[in-house]
């Protein structure tokens, strides 16, 4: 059975390509910084994890370094109204954080 990681599983896309996975027959550990109820319905593994935190990412690696990942899906992202205020925060959640992911990617 393949294992596919699924970030931003709490909501939006990322949940539903978490479910569809699940169906498939995938162990999926579905990760997110809010663990809440559609996470939780999704029926396999859950992992609080904020992409924007080296220790989160760190504390994941550890949880998860035991079996290999055969499919890293990086769905997490935010939207802001965009000003000057907001730019870095969705900048960094949206596109660098999740790259930087995926590089740690190769130490899961």
């Amino acid at each position: 059975m393949p294992t596919a990681v699924v970030t931003g599983a709490n909501s939006g896309i990322g949940n539903v390509l978490a479910r569809i996975l699940v169906k498939e027959g995938y162990k999926v550990i579905a990760a997110d910084i809010d663990i809440g109820t559609p996470i939780t319905e999704l029926g396999c593994g859950t992992s609080k994890l904020d992409i924007s935190s080296r220790e989160d990412i760190d504390a994941f690696k550890g949880k998860v370094s035991d079996r290999p990942i055969d499919l890293l899906l990086n769905i997490v992202g935010i939207m802001y109204p965009h000003d000057s205020d907001t730019h870095t925060k969705v900048t960094l959640t949206n596109f660098q954080k999740p790259s930087q992911s995926t590089l740690s990617a190769r130490c899961f």
